[in-house]
Parts: C-alpha cells; sequence; structure tokens
C-alpha cells in the first residue's frame, strides 16, 4: 500500500486557545475550558465550579449520533462493502494488503469513512462461520487480530461496550456501557484507522497533522492498530 491519506481541517489561529489544540471562549477569559480550569482553578467558587462540571459533561444526543454515523458509514448496497464482507467471508482480509488496499481506495475514492456497528457484527459472524480459512493463513493463536480488522473500521465507536463483539474491544471506545461522548472543543474521533493526527503537541511541529509527515508512534492508537492487524505490516 503507497500511503494513507487523511485531509485535516485547519482551524484558525484566531479561533484557537493559546495551547493550539482547542477553541477558545470569551465565557473562558479566551481560553478553552481545560486552560481555563488549569489556570483559574484555585480562585473557583462553589457556582463557577457546577457550571463548569455542567458544561464540561455535555454528551451528544443520540439522533445527532445517529446521523453523524449515517453520513459517514458505507451504505448498505455499496460494492466497497460487498468486497470487504466477501473478503471476512474468504479469509481474504489477511492476504497480501487486501485489506489496507481497500481503505485506502475507500478514502481516495468515496466520502465514506467506515462502517456501523451492525455491519460490523455481520463481519465477524461471516469470519467466524469460516473459521478454517483463517486457520490455514494465519496462526490459529492469531485468530483475535481479526477483532482489530474490524474494530478500526466502526464509526459508532461509543456503542461497542453495549455488546459482545471481539476479545480487543476494549481498546476502541472511550465510553462506558450506555454512555454516550462527551461533547469537547473537538469534534467526534474517527474510526480508528482514520484518526492519524499526531498528538505530541509539546515535542513535534506536525502536531495534530497525518503522522506521515513525522513518527507513526506520535498517534499511539494507530501505532496500536496498525502493529494489531491480522496480518502484520
Amino acid at each position: 500500500m503507497s500511503s494513507l491519506l487523511l485531509k485535516n481541517k485547519n482551524h484558525s489561529q484566531d479561533a484557537t486557545c493559546e495551547c493550539g489544540e482547542f477553541f477558545k471562549s470569551k465565557e473562558f477569559k479566551n481560553l478553552c475550558s481545560r486552560c481555563f480550569i488549569k489556570k483559574y482553578k484555585n480562585t473557583f467558587v462553589i457556582s463557577d465550579k457546577l457550571f463548569l462540571k455542567l458544561v464540561l459533561d455535555k454528551r451528544y444526543n443520540e439522533i445527532y449520533l445517529k446521523e453523524f454515523t449515517k453520513s459517514r458509514c458505507l451504505p448498505e448496497n455499496h460494492f466497497l462493502l460487498a468486497s470487504l464482507k466477501k473478503m471476512f467471508e474468504t479469509g481474504a482480509v489477511i492476504h497480501d494488503s487486501n485489506f489496507l488496499d481497500w481503505v485506502e481506495y475507500l478514502e481516495k475514492k468515496t466520502i465514506y469513512r467506515g462502517i456501523n456497528l451492525e455491519q460490523a457484527i455481520e463481519l465477524k459472524s461471516l469470519a467466524d462461520n469460516n473459521k478454517h480459512n483463517y486457520q490455514k493463513l494465519c496462526k490459529i493463536d492469531e485468530y483475535w487480530k481479526i477483532g482489530h480488522n474490524i474494530c478500526c473500521l466502526i464509526i459508532d465507536w461509543w456503542n461497542l461496550p453495549n455488546i459482545n463483539l471481539c476479545r480487543v474491544q476494549c481498546y476502541y471506545h472511550k465510553t462506558e456501557k450506555g454512555t454516550l461522548p462527551r461533547k469537547s472543543n473537538n469534534a467526534l474521533f474517527p474510526a480508528a484507522i482514520f484518526d492519524r493526527r499526531c498528538k505530541y503537541k509539546k515535542e513535534c511541529k506536525n502536531f495534530n497533522k497525518d503522522v506521515k509527515n513525522c513518527r507513526i508512534y506520535h498517534n499511539h492508537m494507530f501505532e496500536f492498530t496498525m502493529k494489531n492487524l491480522a496480518i502484520n505490516y
């Protein structure tokens, strides 16, 4: 696979907090809520603390999250979803660079960025019912890696704690059972295979941009995902 590209939206400096990561707000003295808390935490009165708790604990609602997922996941009648199902059914998903080639094609040629949880469940079922294919193509004690190939594509990762999909699913959700994602100054995390932003804010000039321009370990989750796919890339 030649490369995995990610289009990042660059926010203007005028709208960004001095930390360079989140949006600033007049309500927080032209800082983001996180920097405001760090800077003024010793001066809070009780009412301030209650206000900040309410602000920081706002959650996305289910209607928004369903629409968000629907707009980004592959439609049921899309040929790329059909090909993905076929790869999981036959074991081709762990042969050569088939999986990453599929990811690259999805990203370059479509507006979609992964699958939903129902589609993930179907992929797991297709793989489980054809284990003999995977036994021939990879070590049987590494069959759990199929879970990484599936989970890294899931857009609605906040629904993962509500079902038992695979052994490795706990690495891919950032919420507890029945809990919706918390609203913050940055957007919802995309499916893991598409979140390749550098996380080294202080150490790297490439911060918040694609790690292809710095080091893969600058995004621990992306590096972890790539190292644990059902074939070593």
